[in-house]
């Protein structure tokens, strides 16, 4: 099986998204929000032809069975839904035609923990296409792209 046509959509994605998110990085700077960020980012990476998913659930199944729910937080001041068993990945980024997607976890922080790390690895796992890219951006004092193996 020749893998060259899967590492070849990596490394252009791996541009793709290194090059967007210098651009958005570039143009807002540090110290905002990882919300702020990830809108900006999708608008950078659609404007480069890009088909984007923002905040999309990922179910978590075990047994074939989906384990998550929602519960109402009764108690609290201000009661609201949580969702639990559930991830959402910050922004999916699909090829199209190809049918490949790109996940990418989003943070703003001084630095990448060992713990965004399984977060991100996670998504692998989970999502439907099993070996789908998944890349860890950090826009903390500069911006990041690690690919998560």
């Amino acid at each position: 099986m020749d893998l060259r046509p899967r590492a070849d959509f990596q490394s252009a994605m791996l541009q793709l998204i290194e090059d967007a998110c210098q651009t958005v990085f570039g143009t807002l700077g540090p110290g905002l929000s990882e919300s702020v960020y990830q809108r900006a980012l999708a608008v950078e990476l659609r404007s480069r032809g890009q088909h984007v998913s923002m905040e999309v659930i990922i179910p978590i199944l075990y047994k074939h069975a989906q384990v998550g729910f929602i519960r109402y937080k009764h108690h609290l001041k201000a009661p609201r839904l949580e969702n639990f068993g559930f991830h959402r990945a910050d922004i999916i980024l699909n090829e199209g035609e190809t049918g490949e997607s790109v996940i990418l976890e989003l943070k703003a922080k001084a630095g990448i923990s060992p713990a965004d790390r399984i977060q991100a690895a996670t998504y692998k796992k989970y999502y439907e296409q099993r070996n789908v890219p998944v890349f860890l951006v950090n826009f903390g004092c500069d911006c990041k792209v690690e690919e998560c193996e």
